[in-house]
């Protein structure tokens, strides 16, 4: 028997109280292969920092916002000629302050564990992979912690989910590359504030193409989802998209890319039952979208733009509440145009420094085009900059 492993640690050490410490053990023996990693993490963030809006002594300890997270991994794999499979575990438990003082304050807890299975068969003809998950995670939130007042809260939350998926890939068909999938899955949410737990099923299957010879190729898709909420309608949603790669040149100086696709999303279990804040009654998401991406290139220069946009119906949006915190919401019409430019330059000084510099901008008009009669109508939506850029540079001596 022949075993082949390899063994990483890593520790760290910060500033106030940050340590860190984890390890990586691989081990391979015949067709088997196995990976086990584990990492801890604990900071006490007990800076200190002025606060202006106090007299007399502004300066005061960060408090209540410490961290501790444990998270460990472990897969086993098997492979034999055309055949694999592979099992693979996940665990995670962390607890975090939110802030407070040095005896009262907000936490919040999560745990999660996490099972797959997957496994692959290459034949003549392509090549079929199948494969699941099954996931148990738990959020409790408690403020003030120790609880010290009669209206205190102290929550937690539980979402069970699961999901199988089959995807067979066929290759070489008439210069084409074609892949079939199907998923089914289902997910529950506990929590006090629901009366009956809720659980959502979902279904979807879905074509795609790719053409693989030619200057000019061409990638096909189509994707039908259905969904049964448990509290609402049933939903079915075809999604058409058309993508393109053209390469008009004989060199790859020059290239050319778009597309354009219908696009949806249901409203997750945090966007409907986060509390505070979750909302029910959200819609899902629909819209279009298309871009069209051009590069030029060569030894020492490149330069990309990207033109793109966007039409979407009842958008879900999380904004703030005069209540303090954030809440989703569904925004009827909303309409995004932009484009985004980039260069890259490259030269090498006497055959020693190697010098990359190049910058970035984007433009995005993203409007609320809901109401022609609200003053929101054609504003610029929150939390979307209109003009960010960035530029860069370094050097390399070798």
């Amino acid at each position: 028997m022949c075993i082949r492993d390899s063994t990483r640690l890593m520790s760290e050490v910060g500033a106030w109280g940050q340590q860190r410490i984890g390890g990586v053990i691989l081990g391979r023996s015949g067709r088997w292969r196995v990976i086990v990693a584990a990492e801890g993490e604990t900071a006490d963030e007990d800076f200190s920092y002025n606060d202006e809006s106090l007299i007399g002594q502004p300066l005061v300890r960060n408090a209540g916002w410490d961290r501790n997270r444990l998270a460990g991994y472990t897969s086993i794999a098997y492979a034999s000629g055309p055949s694999s499979l592979r099992g693979a575990l996940m665990l995670t438990d962390a607890e975090r302050g939110l802030g407070g003082t040095d005896t009262v304050g907000a936490r919040q807890w999560n745990q999660t564990i996490r099972f797959w299975l997957d496994g692959a068969q290459n034949t003549s003809w392509g090549r079929v992979e199948a494969g699941g998950y099954v996931q148990r995670s738990s959020l409790r939130y408690a403020s003030p912690f120790p609880s010290t007042r009669p209206d205190a809260i102290d929550d937690t939350g539980r979402t069970m989910t699961a999901s199988f998926d089959v995807r067979a890939h066929l290759t070489r068909i008439a210069g084409w590359h074609v892949t079939g999938d199907a998923t089914v899955g289902t997910g529950t949410a506990e929590h006090r504030s629901l009366a009956t737990d809720a659980s959502d099923t979902f279904a979807a299957v879905a074509f795609a193409g790719a053409q693989t010879e030619g200057q000019l190729r061409l990638y096909p898709a189509v994707r039908l989802d259905g969904y049964a909420p448990s509290d609402g309608e049933r939903k079915r949603a075809l999604s058409p998209q058309l993508g393109m790669n053209w390469q008009p040149l004989d060199s790859e100086d020059f290239r050319m890319k778009a597309s354009v696709g219908r696009a949806f999303r249901m409203p997750t279990f945090n966007d409907r039952f986060w509390q505070p804040g979750g909302n029910p009654d959200l819609l899902p998401e629909t819209g279009w979208t298309g871009d069209l991406w051009l590069l030029w290139s060569s030894n020492r220069t490149s330069a990309e733009l990207t033109i793109f946009g966007a039409a979407a119906r009842d958008q879900i949006v999380w904004s703030p509440t005069v209540m303090g915190y954030a809440a989703p919401a569904n925004v009827a019409k909303t309409r995004s145009l932009g484009a985004e430019a980039s260069v890259d330059l490259t030269w090498l000084i006497r055959r020693i420094v190697l010098v990359e510099t190049g910058g970035v901008a984007t433009f995005t008009a993203a409007r609320d085009r809901s109401n022609h009669r609200c003053s929101s109508y054609t504003n610029q939506r929150r939390f979307v900059p209109k003009w960010p850029a960035k530029a860069w540079a370094s050097a390399t001596v070798g």
